[in-house]
């Protein structure tokens, strides 16, 4: 999201974010959140980034870093439809790629090879995407600080949640990627995986099946949930990777 002499305080990647004048970017990529600032400022508690730096925040509430970005590498990735839609943000972008090329040849600056978009190569970040890009997964990543049964407990809830409402792009984000394509979903992987996700809805009514009762992690098992529904159990195991714990099987039962 492009936004033009904004101020104000906004949510975002579980920070709040105080702007003032702010031109800049925010965005999301596999590995990290980020605030770019084009013009004016972005603080964050005692981090603060001016013209031309830009605050990066991991997932899972880590360590916020700030980093120079190249300003002329990310106006080249502008089309000319961003450029008109965001006339006053491209102005700012192109004056201040004009105002590190000179400190560049005077040798203030060197240059960066810091990807605004992707923290990796294109190709690796648009197949990570695949794998932890979802909204639902994103949001789960970005926004909690939680430790790591907290973490888990909102995983299963959100998943559970999705299949209650019946909402199959939301029950595929959450459904673990190991069977179709562990590090790239693309080529069709991606909609094999939704098309599980619609034929786990289709299997009962699991808003009836699950209740309102809260999923309870397993004495026994740490990666096992268990949703006491009115008549029955649902059992929803987990595999944790570095990056997220997704649902590797669930079950119903006595």
């Amino acid at each position: 999201m492009i936004l033009s002499n904004h101020n104000g305080q906004i949510q975002f990647g579980g920070r709040n974010i105080d702007l003032a004048k702010f031109t800049g970017v925010i965005g999301y990529a596999s590995e990290v959140a980020y605030v770019v600032t084009i013009a004016g400022t972005a603080d964050t508690g005692d981090i603060r980034a001016e013209r031309g730096r830009m605050i990066l925040i991991p997932p899972f509430g880590g360590e916020l870093s700030i980093a120079r970005f190249d300003a002329a590498r990310l106006r080249d990735k502008w089309d000319e439809n961003i450029q008109t839609s965001a006339s006053f943000a491209y102005a700012a972008l192109d004056n201040l790629a004009e105002g590190q090329s000179t400190g560049i040849f005077m040798g203030r600056l060197g240059r960066t090879n810091f990807n605004v978009a992707a923290s990796g190569l294109a190709s690796q970040e648009l197949a990570k995407r695949t794998i932890v890009g979802g909204d639902a997964v994103t949001k789960i990543r970005f926004d909690s600080q939680q430790n790591a049964e907290g973490l888990e407990k909102q995983i299963v809830s959100e998943f559970t949640a999705a299949l209650a409402q019946g909402d199959a792009e939301k029950v595929a984000q959450f459904i673990d990627p190991l069977p179709f394509g562990v590090n790239d979903l693309r080529e069709g992987a991606d909609e094999a995986r939704k098309l599980m996700a619609e034929a786990l809805i289709a299997e009962r009514n699991w808003k009836t099946a699950l209740g309102n009762a809260p999923p309870v992690q397993d004495s026994n098992v740490e990666t096992l949930w268990v949703v006491r529904g009115p008549v029955s159990r649902t059992f929803i195991h987990l595999r944790r990777t570095t990056d997220f714990a997704f649902v590797s099987t669930i079950r119903t039962g006595i």
